[in-house]
Formats: C-alpha cells, sequence, structure tokens
C-alpha cells in the first residue's frame, strides 16, 4: 500500500491519497509516522482518497475481517483525534467510487456520529464540505502531485 500526502498550511487542510491494497499494518505505521512529522501543524480539514484504495484484490467482495478492519482504523483515528487534533475541530471527508469502499467509509462516519466525518462520491463534493473553493479547479491535479509518500515494504514503487 502506499499513502501519499501532504499538508496545505494555510487552508489548514490535509489530503492522504491511498493507493493499492489496504494493509491494517502499513496504516499504523503511517499513521504513527505522519502523526508526529504533524503534531503541531493546524490541521482543520481532511481529505482521504480512497478511490484508488483496495480492500481485497478485486475490491468486488468483503474480506473476510473486514469488521476488525473498520474497528481498527476507528480505533486509530479516535486516538488521533484525543491526542493530535485535541481541542480542535476537524472536519473529514472520505472520498470514494466504488461500492466497497462506500461501504467502509459510511461505516467508518458512522463511528464518529459526533464529528464532522463525511464520505462524498466527488471532488466537487468534498470542496464543498471541506469549504474549501480556491482548489475548485485544480484538486485532481494536487492529488496526483502531492510531495511525501510512505510506501510499505511490501510495495512495488510506481
Amino acid at each position: 500500500m502506499e499513502i501519499r500526502y501532504q499538508l496545505f498550511e494555510k487552508d489548514y487542510l490535509l489530503i492522504q491519497k491511498f493507493i493499492g491494497l489496504f494493509s491494517i499494518e502499513d496504516y499504523l505505521s503511517y499513521n504513527g509516522q505522519v502523526s508526529k512529522e504533524l503534531s503541531l501543524s493546524p490541521v482543520k480539514k481532511v481529505l482521504l482518497d480512497f478511490r484508488d484504495l483496495l480492500f481485497t484484490e478485486t475490491n468486488d467482495k468483503m474480506p473476510s475481517d473486514f469488521r476488525e478492519k473498520i474497528n481498527k482504523m476507528v480505533e486509530i483515528r479516535k486516538n488521533i483525534n484525543q491526542n493530535e487534533h485535541k481541542n480542535r475541530e476537524v472536519t473529514l471527508v472520505i472520498l470514494v467510487e466504488n461500492p466497497l469502499p462506500i461501504v467502509i467509509a459510511l461505516l467508518f462516519t458512522n463511528s464518529f456520529s459526533d464529528s464532522n466525518y463525511n464520505y462524498c462520491l466527488t471532488a466537487e463534493k468534498a470542496i464543498g464540505i471541506l469549504d474549501i473553493p480556491s482548489y475548485k479547479d485544480n484538486l485532481e491535479n494536487i492529488i496526483l502531485n502531492l510531495e511525501n509518500s510512505f510506501i510499505s515494504h511490501d510495495t512495488p514503487r510506481l
């Protein structure tokens, strides 16, 4: 799994693009690394792009450890909220387009009923929810050119 990311400080925005086959181990490692890097950054808006993320090899059936993975992702995010985002209102949007990631995003966001966590199917909708109109014409290009990468040792470099 590869995760590309970039902080846009002037907009308090963190964009993350997940690519490849989801690995909870990689997700844990990434969050540990990025939490340290961004611990003092004023993140108030987070965009997670799951459009190129696979939860199974074909992304058309539920993985056997589906619920376990969702619960672990929720646990990790709650830990981030209690530490790095403590006393901060954060809006999080998951950008998805395929049925299985949509289900996962729905279950994930529903675990945070007291937070402003959303999922959507279009970049335009994400821009509206995150209130970042200056990204309207080039969000897709920005996502394609994110500055930083976290790559699993098991993932071939693209």
